[in-house]
């Protein structure tokens, strides 16, 4: 079967074995990623929601892939609006939401949510994989 395989430039072994080498090997995965990072989404003391905007500027509505840290530091992807625990013990409604410019992830009480004692801190990480053409 034939491979697909695209140098970097300034690499010139198409042969090579060094993965690091390639922008596409068709042996390897090679998604792009436009943009990662990490940040913390805030529920203020007293308050049911919180919400970050995390600027991308892409020009496009982009392809989010989002976790948020929910009850006893475990993560959890977070796909259009969905419901978790927050990591206060309280019921929650997260929703990831992307325009041309920004990402807003939210985060909403259930019904019997308990506002926030204290200021409640959520991890959050996201991922957008460069689709643009």
């Amino acid at each position: 079967m034939a491979k697909a395989r695209v140098l970097k430039d300034g690499f010139t072994d198409i042969d090579s074995t060094n993965i690091y080498e390639f922008s596409i090997h068709s042996d390897y995965p090679s998604q792009k990623v436009a943009l990662a990072g990490s940040d913390t989404l805030t529920i203020p003391n007293g308050d049911n929601t919180g919400s970050i905007t995390i600027s991308h500027n892409l020009g496009y509505r982009p392809t989010v892939i989002a976790t948020m840290e929910v009850e006893n530091s475990r993560y959890k992807d977070i796909k259009g609006f969905t419901s978790a625990t927050r990591p206060d013990s309280q019921g929650a409604w997260y929703e990831v939401f992307a325009d041309n410019n920004d990402i807003i992830i939210t985060v909403y009480p259930t019904v019997a949510t308990t506002p926030a004692v204290g200021d409640v801190d959520i991890n959050v990480n996201y991922i957008i994989p460069y689709e643009e053409i």
